[in-house]
This record gives structure tokens, sequence and C-alpha cells, in this order.
């Protein structure tokens, strides 16, 4: 279905890098009624993603914000202000982030992503991309994705780029709702959609802390081993963050490889690898200390592997990649009962979730998302007698289901 050709809609994208600009701009966009909003950050040389563009649409301009040039914080106003409804497409990440980087909340939320997906419950997860050719027949280009959002001045490709994600979040927005209306969806979709107000902001320092894991996968590593990537990752992590680079920037994880499985304990063996990417004296040093005091403490303690790596795969495999905002930097999960428990917990629910879905006809996904089943498996129903407000969960579907799900649960054990 196309509801609108590409013409209709113009592209008037405003960039914003001047206090003066940004005052006219924002003082604009108050006036609105509907804002869609979408971000581009840098995490190709930055330690975290960091916002390093913010697109606001109207129905009838793009504006462009550059908070390399201007501080962007006055827009908790526009943010906070619940009158004014964000359109967002699969907007999560983009929420927390706005959170952490303008420290602010976000309310009166609406996600085309979520409402696309509840009007079409039996197709699977479609992008942005595939809805604007669908509904406006726009060839959203997705090459510059991964460009360098930090570059300036922006090129006429990356403004256009940049422009065209929010250009046409509105018109979709009202094309939805309409449909969502005629089949008695809207109340569910937007009560649903401003359950995000409450997701966290992200934490990369935890994200990062994991991908240690992703070392082990590629190759054998006896237990000694882990621990030295585990230990010496962290170390990288610790340095990459303070110098804001990427971990790979200190050193890779092949050269890290190297290090574990030859195991110098000298300035003269670590010499002797040939490993060009670390030059920083005191880097090297701490390699060696660590690899030093690692092999002591294997050897003076048992349990060293499990409290240091094996928890680690136990929680990954549980929460999922994606999920570290449920975690802080000390690494301690939020949990309410064990990992064991957690997972007979988080089978009850999955069950009863496709048993609802297919009852009730709707996209499991969208009856509750995959990153509330985690969130909902931490908990201990025991001292519970309903579940609580959360993202991806309204008060609507606690007065449904809360207190049916949470019976199922205690009852399952």
């Amino acid at each position: 279905m196309q509801t609108e050709s590409k013409e209709n809609l113009k592209i008037k994208p405003i960039i914003v890098d001047s206090e003066m600009v940004f005052d006219q701009s924002l003082k604009k966009l108050l006036s609105e009624s509907y804002v869609a909003v979408d971000l581009e950050s840098a995490g190709l040389k930055r330690f975290s993603q960091v916002i390093s563009l913010i697109q606001i649409g109207t129905n009838f301009e793009q504006y462009l914000l550059d908070p390399l040039n201007i501080s962007l914080k006055p827009l908790k106003l526009l943010f906070e202000n619940s009158s004014i409804e964000k359109i967002f497409f699969d907007g999560i990440q983009d929420i927390q982030m706005i959170k952490r980087d303008l420290n602010c909340s976000v309310s009166s939320i609406f996600d085309v992503s979520f409402a696309y997906n509840a009007i079409n419950p039996s197709e699977s997860t479609t992008g942005l991309k595939e809805v604007l050719n669908q509904f406006f027949d726009i060839n959203l280009s997705k090459k510059l994705q991964k460009t360098d959002w930090e570059k300036r001045p922006l090129t006429d490709d990356m403004v256009m780029y940049a422009s065209l994600d929010v250009a046409y979040l509105i018109p979709l927005r009202h094309e939805l709702a309409k449909q969502l209306k005629e089949k008695q969806l809207f109340e569910d979709v937007t009560s649903f959609c401003n359950s995000f107000e409450l997701v966290r902001p992200i934490n990369p320092l935890v994200s990062e802390r994991f991908l240690f894991l992703n070392i082990l996968k590629k190759d054998e590593f006896d237990e000694l081993e882990q621990i030295l990537i585990k230990r010496i990752h962290d170390y990288r992590v610790n340095v990459a963050k303070r110098r804001d680079k990427p971990f790979y920037f200190i050193f890779g994880n092949d050269q890290l490889v190297k290090i574990v499985k030859e195991k110098p304990k000298t300035m003269k063996e670590l010499e002797m690898l040939k490993i060009k990417s670390i030059k920083n004296i005191k880097i090297k040093e701490k390699i060696i200390s660590i690899i030093t005091n690692t092999t002591n403490d294997y050897s003076s303690t048992s349990n060293i592997y499990n409290l240091e790596v094996k928890k680690f795969i136990d929680i990954r495999m549980e929460i999922g990649r994606r999920n570290s905002d449920l975690l802080d930097e000390n690494l301690e999960l939020d949990l309410e009962v064990n990992i064991e428990q957690m997972k007979k917990q988080r089978k009850t629910i999955r069950k009863w979730r496709k048993d609802k879905a297919e009852e009730l006809m709707k996209k499991e996904s969208y009856f509750i998302p995959n990153f509330v089943m985690r969130e909902l498996s931490f908990l201990d129903y025991s001292k519970r007698k309903t579940i609580p407000l959360m993202p991806g969960i309204n008060e609507d579907f606690i007065k449904n289901f809360g207190e049916e799900l949470v019976n199922l649960i205690i009852n399952s054990d």
C-alpha cells in the first residue's frame, strides 16, 4: 500500500550548529504536536556510542542538530514535554542514549516499528527501509549507516541520509494510527510505547566487558587461558575508556590470543612475540603483571574460573548480548532469583506468551518483547501478586494479565 508519492513530501534540512539557530529551532519545535526523532552516533572511533547528530523532523522540515558544536541540553524541554509526541522507529536504544547524553527523560512516545508489528503480526521483523518503500515508494539507502558521523562539515549525502530517516515518520505514524484505530489497537499500542519512558540509560562499560566471550568461541582455551583473556581484556577496556577509543585500538583480539597462548612473564619474552600494536611500556608491564599474578592466583584459588569466567558465560546466556542495561559497572546482575530459578521461570513465561499470543492473534514479540521476557524472568514471584510496570509492560497489560501470569509461575514450581 502506498499512501503518498515521494514527490508530495519535500526534504528541507536545516543544519543547527550555532546557538542562535538552535534557539530559533527549539522555539519552533516546542510549538509542534508531533516530532520525528532519530540519532546518528560515533561508535567506530570512540569508546562508546556517543550521539553525533540528532535529527528531529516536523511536517515540513528536518532539523539536524549538531552536538559537536553546541550544547543540546535544552532539548530536555522538548523530550520531557508530554504534549508533544515523539515518533521513533525501533527507538529504545535512541531513548537510552538521549537519557544518558542529555540527562533527561523522554515522554509521550510513539514507535512506528511496534505499531507496524501490531498491525502485521504474521510478518517477520521489518526495517524502516522496507516500511517506507511499502507506504511511500521510497528507496532508502543505508550505505552511510556506518559512516563517520563526527565528520564536519556534513556532506550533501550525509545531510540527505539523515533527513530521510525522519522526513516520513510523521505521515507514517498517522497512517499507522488510522489502521490501528480501525483494528481497535490504537490505545494498546500507545500505552505500550509510552512504557518505553522507563528504559534505563545505556551502560557502555558493561557491554564492552562481555566481549571477551567472543574470543573464547574462536579457539580452544584451557581454564587458565580463559581467565587470562578475561583479565587482559578488562584491562584493555579500562585503557580504552580512559583514552575514549574502541578497545581494539589498544590491541586486537589476535594479539591478545597470541599473548595468552605464549604467556610471557618478562619484557624480553613479550618483545619476542613482536606485537607491533603494543608500544606503550606501561601497557607491556601491566600485561606481564597480569600474567604473573593470574598464574599464581589460579594455582592457589580453586574456584577462580567459576568466579571470573563461568559467571559471565551464564549471565550472557541468560540476558542476551543487548541487555547490558540490566547490569551495573561492577557487573552485578539485577536478579531477585538464582540462575536456575530464572531459567525455569523464563521457560514458563515463554510458553505462556506463545499460547496467549496465538489466542489473541498477536505477534509474540509485540505481546511481550524479548528484552522484557528476560527482565520478567529475573523476578522473585513468591514476593509478588502481580508483575511490575517496566519498559514494554504497561498498566493495561498488568491489569489484564499480571495476576494470571504470576499465579502460573508460582504454581509451576
